[in-house]
């Protein structure tokens, strides 16, 4: 009997982080089990060519075998994921939009056993920021043009969030892409992203944060505490990234001990080189040494 395909509706939630696959309704009305043909983006993906894709599902004697698409964007990243589920074998497939996709098979011992891993992966991609689509709707990506942006709080983070970790050793090489970007943009933005930097680190100057840098270790009420080491471990709570600042913020128990990143502090200046002559003798209204925030110092 030859096979049909139909589109297939863009899955929708009110809520995606609490989204359930729906593989499990479907197949309850399964009877029979034959080899199925997925006809789906993700095969078009193999090819490098999303252009004339649609979503489609394959349907073989009333068994219906569905794939689900998601993806991933930011500044740096343009990423896709697909997984379907055939009875007790899923099939998810990954990679760069309009690249050539890895493919991964795996069989499970039952059918129930496969969709039960199919949901905790496509929960997981949620919690990471994957979002359910149809592939072929999407609009081609490119990436910021930095010159053109006023700097603030969220480019901010978008620069901060270009560090690639990847690379942890080599502070400079970490920070490559954020200096490249910041390096763009206007000298009054750097600034500004010099006045923010120094804004964040300020509120870290606290006795409660010096507390919890150096539980266990140290006190500040009577101990002596580097001036230049607690600048350092207040640096890393924002190289760190937005989602880390504002959870430490929030609990400042959450604070991940014996972690520096000094290198921040010279980000501004870094970047300023890469379009202007000369050194960057900005200096911020707001200071960052540590012991100098003194309503953070007040109390005991």
């Amino acid at each position: 009997m030859p096979q049909r395909s139909v589109p297939l509706q863009q899955i929708k939630s009110r809520d995606r982080r609490h989204a359930r696959v729906e593989w499990s309704l479907r197949n309850q009305a399964v009877v029979s089990r034959r080899l199925l043909t997925i006809v789906s983006t993700s095969i078009l993906l193999l090819t490098g060519d999303i252009s004339v894709g649609v979503e489609l599902f394959s349907e073989t004697e009333g068994i219906v075998v569905s794939t689900r698409e998601f993806f991933y964007r930011d500044d740096v990243s343009d990423k896709f994921w697909t997984i379907a589920v055939d009875g007790p074998s899923t099939v998810t497939t990954s990679g760069r939009i309009g690249r050539k996709a890895r493919r991964f098979e795996r069989s499970f011992e039952s059918e129930s056993a496969a969709v039960e891993w199919a949901d905790r992966q496509v929960e997981a991609k949620i919690g990471k920021g994957y979002e359910e689509t149809v592939l072929a709707t999407l609009t081609p990506w490119s990436p910021p043009q930095w010159s053109t942006l006023d700097m603030n709080v969220d480019v901010f983070w978008r620069i901060i969030a270009l560090f690639d970790w990847r690379h942890v050793g080599d502070d400079e090489a970490v920070m490559r892409r954020a200096i490249d970007a910041l390096g763009t943009m206007s000298e009054p933005s750097i600034q500004t992203f010099s006045d923010i930097l120094a804004t964040l680190l300020h509120s870290f100057d606290t006795r409660e944060y010096c507390r919890h840098i150096y539980s266990g270790r140290l006190d500040p009420d009577y101990n002596a505490i580097s001036s230049d080491d607690f600048l350092y471990k207040r640096c890393d709570l924002i190289a760190n990234g937005r989602a880390y600042y504002e959870l430490v913020r929030s609990d400042p128990s959450k604070v991940i001990q014996d972690c520096e990143f000094e290198a921040l502090l010279n980000l501004d200046a870094m970047a300023f080189e890469v379009r202007h002559p000369g050194a960057y003798e900005y200096v911020s209204p707001i200071s960052y040494e540590s012991f100098t925030n003194i309503e953070g110092w007040t109390e005991r």
